[in-house]
């Protein structure tokens, strides 16, 4: 079961991403990713042509530079993604700039469990997991609204 849920991330990402399945699969594997690694897929939900190379030239990724081969914990994700969607929720975050402040937020709206910290290392597959929760948020499908085929 475990095996088939890793398929569907994959395909999920793949397709919604633009991103190549060497370029999945070589993240899944992964135990820890790196911050660059993080703000381009993050960067991909907008503008899935983005590569590795160009992920931290935008004027927000920029401040992401210095610890672009840092790992990636979970509150350096959570700045990444507010960053990146520019949310208002995130109050306390953009008074104080802290990490905790940045992954209390986002575990408010669900797109990180609450039984996790901002100083866990986030691995590959918790990264396309958490890719995944963001894309149907931002894009839920309309499951309701599709024509049933026969015309119905």
């Amino acid at each position: 079961m475990k095996t088939f849920w890793i398929a569907v991330m994959v395909l999920v990402a793949n397709f919604a991403m633009g991103l190549t399945t060497s370029d999945i699969d070589a993240v899944l594997q992964k135990d820890t990713v790196s911050v660059e690694e993080g703000v381009w897929f993050v960067s991909a939900i907008k503008n899935p042509s983005i590569e590795l190379k160009d992920a931290l030239s935008g004027p927000k990724m920029q401040q992401f530079s210095t610890v672009a081969k840092d790992s990636l914990s979970y509150g350096k994700l959570s700045k990444i993604i507010i960053e990146e969607f520019n949310l208002p929720s995130a109050f306390l975050y953009k008074v104080t700039g802290l990490d905790r402040y940045a992954f209390l937020s986002l575990a408010d709206v669900k797109v990180f469990s609450s039984k996790y910290s901002e100083y866990r290392m986030v691995t590959g597959k918790d990264l396309l997991g958490v890719i995944n929760r963001i894309k149907s948020m931002l894009y839920p499908s309309d499951d309701e609204d599709e024509v049933e085929e026969g015309g119905k």
